[in-house]
């Protein structure tokens, strides 16, 4: 009985690191001569070609409130950026074809964390994106 209880007790921890937070978004991707580059509050990443999802996880650190800003462009293919803050998820915009865009989210709060999702519809080639919340 002591030998069952002891081994539920060294059990639980492993249980409950298990069950609690997970990655939200995770990145599942292929691509042909991709270089990316992702500090605290900026990520960037370009490829010849990308099939699949690529996550940034970035947090705005100082400053005040503020929007991400970012800059993209495709030569083939489509391809839709998203954001999530709080849960609660956003279009940043979608290419398709050769497009390029750049512009601004709306006001993101100082300190809070935000995925920026990358999630393509078949394969894309020669593209290029940045985004900034500093």
């Amino acid at each position: 009985m002591l030998r069952k209880i002891t081994r539920l007790v060294t059990m639980l921890p492993v249980l409950f690191l298990m069950g609690c937070g997970g990655i939200k978004y995770t990145s599942s991707y292929y691509a042909l001569m991709c270089y990316h580059s992702s500090l605290v509050s900026s990520g960037t990443i370009s490829f010849k070609e990308f099939k699949g999802r690529f996550v940034f996880k970035l947090k705005r650190t100082s400053g005040n409130d503020g929007p991400i800003t970012y800059e993209g462009s495709i030569k083939e293919g489509e391809i839709t950026v998203f954001y999530d803050v709080n849960d609660t998820k956003y279009d940043l915009f979608s290419l398709s074809g050769e497009e390029t865009t750049s512009g601004y989210s709306e006001t993101i709060e100082k300190g809070k964390y935000v995925y920026i999702v990358l999630e393509s519809n078949g394969k894309i080639k020669e593209g290029s994106f940045a985004f900034n919340m500093n």
